[in-house]
């Protein structure tokens, strides 16, 4: 399975590089399909990222790749597009939101937020719930940690929320 994450962070801070139109390679909503249809597990699919060329036109995006034997990783591309990170956390949960892990080092460090719902403050929100688990990790406790990173009720009024987190997934 294939999460796709908007960079929202690069894009609040006018760091994006976007293409004019297709390129050689796949773009960022493309690269999912292409993973799922001849990728067999992470491995290969680890592997298939560092082997693509990649752009976008709209917004950078990264993504969390696991699957059925349980191994998972996050990827990330810096926003021009030109370097690959690899994020794994083998036998624990592994978060992430919209922001570039690999441009804060120190995860325990990460900038301070107004809102609950900002980046950076659903990350510590989904950090602490697992933190503070007992007992396995089910469906229920994943669906109840989940909920308390999520938005509930309208989005704000534009400028304070052009866009947001409209859904979650659990496979």
């Amino acid at each position: 399975t294939i999460a796709l994450l908007a960079d929202d962070e690069a894009v609040a801070a006018g760091k994006t590089y976007s293409s004019s139109g297709p390129q050689a390679g796949f773009g960022v909503l493309e690269i999912g399909r292409h993973l799922l249809e001849t990728c067999a597990d992470v491995g290969e699919a680890k592997q298939a990222l560092l082997e693509a060329k990649l752009y976008y036109g709209s917004i950078p995006c990264h993504y969390l790749v696991a699957d059925a034997k349980g191994a998972a990783f996050v990827w990330e591309n810096s926003p021009a597009m030109s370097v690959g990170f690899v994020h794994e956390s083998p036998g624990e949960p592994l978060v992430t939101t919209n922001f570039l892990r690999y441009l804060h080092p120190d995860l325990d460090a990460l900038p301070e937020e107004r809102s609950p719902l900002g980046n950076f403050s659903r990350y510590r929100t989904l950090l602490q719930s697992c933190s503070e688990r007992t007992g396995p990790l089910t469906l229920d406790a994943i669906r109840t940690m989940n909920g308390r990173a999520s938005p509930a009720g309208p989005a704000p009024r534009p400028p304070l929320a052009p866009g947001r987190t409209l859904w979650r997934a659990l496979y």
